[in-house]
């Protein structure tokens, strides 16, 4: 009896840790099936790649990926399922994602490309002040409230002379 009680006691830890073993088996592999990688280009903040689930839509992974002011949406399925690898582009609208010249940069301009209202408040200041003549990154980066990342965003929206 004793006998039977340690085998059943045995078969019943094999057969547990069987079953788990198949359970972590089947996550690792259905998670690879399920995720589908998608890189978006063009008017959007993160490019990407993103992981994303099988089936998921376009909307989905724009959210993820931050559209930027301008970004013309007309021609895009948003509601398109995503099963396969892909790349999305997302273009701009007429006149958007072009550099602006230091001379005709606006306070608008500033806060639409993602810069706090003060730094930008700043950043025209400085402009007015000096006219734009003569400015360089290295004044920018200079101002109060201008770090690596508010410098980076206006490299990309702004065309010194």
């Amino acid at each position: 009896m004793i006998i039977s009680l340690i085998f059943s006691v045995f078969i019943a830890v094999g057969g547990f840790l069987t079953i788990r073993d198949a359970k972590i088996r089947n996550k690792n592999v259905s998670k690879t099936i399920d995720d589908v990688e998608i890189t978006v280009i063009g008017a959007v903040r993160f490019h990407g790649p993103f992981e994303m689930k099988f089936g998921s839509t376009v909307k989905m992974v724009l959210m993820k990926a931050e559209l930027l002011y301008g970004a013309e949406l007309k021609g895009v399925e948003l509601d398109k399922k995503l099963y396969k690898k892909e790349t999305l582009l997302i273009p701009f609208k007429e006149g958007y994602g072009k550099k602006i010249k230091i001379n005709d940069l606006t306070l608008l301009d500033l806060i639409r490309a993602g810069i706090r209202k003060k730094t930008s408040a700043l950043i025209m200041k400085f402009i007015k002040t000096s006219k734009g003549k003569g400015v360089t990154w290295d004044d920018l980066d200079s101002i109060r409230g201008v770090g690596s990342t508010t410098l980076n965003l206006l490299k990309k929206i702004l065309e010194l002379n």
